[in-house]
């Protein structure tokens, strides 16, 4: 199974076809003689791009073993859901009384938050997909 794996690889590789394969994604380190403005823009482009990247990090072995997508009901597929089950209780515990200004706000985004995450996690696990990048600006901005 390995070599089918490396064979796989090295395939995809020599295609030129990576979108499948993940992709490391190093820090960009401020060299010593560099300023901060020749340094910061490269910075944002880098995570930028990162993410708005509709590429997966599952392992390529992973991707190749079609026995391991999660399932729908396995703990994995149903902690998605976890942050939706806050949002509605929140939204029926306080629906008279909201602790804060807009928190009945904060409770629709975690469901949608929800919703983003199986998407990206249990929808299109190891598969490049638009859920990846939309997971991960709901992630970020949400917080």
């Amino acid at each position: 199974q390995i070599e089918e794996l490396t064979s796989a690889v090295r395939q995809s590789a020599e295609r030129g076809d990576t979108g499948s394969l993940p992709t490391l994604v190093t820090h960009i380190p401020m060299p010593a003689t560099a300023s901060s403005s020749s340094w910061l823009p490269a910075w944002i482009a880098e995570r930028a791009a990162v993410t708005l990247s509709y590429r997966t990090i599952i392992p390529v072995g992973w991707q190749l073993d079609r026995s391991l997508p999660p399932s729908y009901f396995s703990a994995y597929g149903l902690s998605c859901w976890t942050y939706a089950c806050l949002g509605v209780w929140t939204m029926l515990r306080f629906r008279d009384a909201s602790l804060f200004p807009g928190m009945d706000v904060e409770a629709i985004l975690l469901v949608a938050q929800s919703v983003t995450s199986f998407g990206c996690d249990v929808l299109t696990f190891g598969v490049p997909s638009v859920w990846k990048p939309i997971d991960r600006m709901c992630a970020t901005t949400f917080v």
